[in-house]
């Protein structure tokens, strides 16, 4: 899969949609007046989010459903796991109906990276609210407003509309003599390495609550500062 990055650096949200070409500003502020035409829609940005793990994999499921290919598929022990003391800097961009969760980006910090882990759409509206770009829009202004240098956007069909570009690499592999070579399929799954303390690689793809729940930021708009 071909990997892309938005470069960050701009100092509000706006300053980034105004540098957009033409058509990807266009189309941009077309999804997020669709989705501000919902009185009901608003987007959250959590830092404790346990107890919407069950809607989060619900979500989840539905996007893995529709998905062309699977890797790790998480279930909720993983993502339990990652929120244990000294576990990533993370946020849950968090949509919601009302108070029903109705997508979320689950996004991972590092130094001035940020990334998208896991994405999750209720498909019932999916489309008719923009919730893709939408949750996606708003973990771009959560970066922003951290100071992120860059951002990792992964899916084709979202890189043309954010401004990303493809990010030259080459292939890294490393054989040691010495010791055996695991069979192919034998590295633990998601779910198995986060039993064993082990934490999510922070370049992994950037592929979203009720007020009783730790809010750090609330708004109508993407993401509030």
């Amino acid at each position: 899969m071909p990997d892309t990055e938005l470069p960050l650096g701009y100092g509000t949200f706006d300053d980034y949609l105004a540098a957009l070409p033409a058509k990807p500003r266009r189309n941009a502020r077309n999804k997020l007046r669709k989705f501000h035409a919902r009185d009901d829609l608003r987007i959250e940005v959590l830092t404790d989010f346990a107890e919407l793990v069950p809607d989060m994999l619900e979500l989840y499921r539905q996007v893995m459903d529709r998905a062309d290919q699977t890797l790790d598929v998480l279930d909720e022990s993983f993502l339990h796991a990652l929120q244990r003391p000294g576990g990533p800097d993370q946020r849950l961009v968090a949509c919601f109906e009302d108070d029903r969760l109705v997508a979320f980006l689950h996004c991972l910090f590092r130094g001035e990276g940020a990334i998208g882990a896991r994405i999750g759409l209720d498909y019932r509206l999916a489309h008719e609210a923009r919730l893709y770009h939408n949750v996606h829009y708003a973990a771009i202004e959560l970066a922003i407003a951290r100071k992120c240098s860059a951002h990792p956007v992964r899916p084709d069909r979202i890189r043309a509309q954010t401004g990303a570009r493809l990010r030259t690499g080459r292939p890294a592999v490393r054989h040691d003599p010495c010791e055996p070579t695991a069979p192919r399929g034998a590295a633990p799954a998601a779910p198995a390495r986060a039993q064993h303390g082990a934490r999510p690689d922070a370049r992994a793809p950037l592929v979203s609550t009720p007020p009783h729940h730790n809010v750090e930021s609330r708004s109508s708009c993407p993401v509030s500062k």
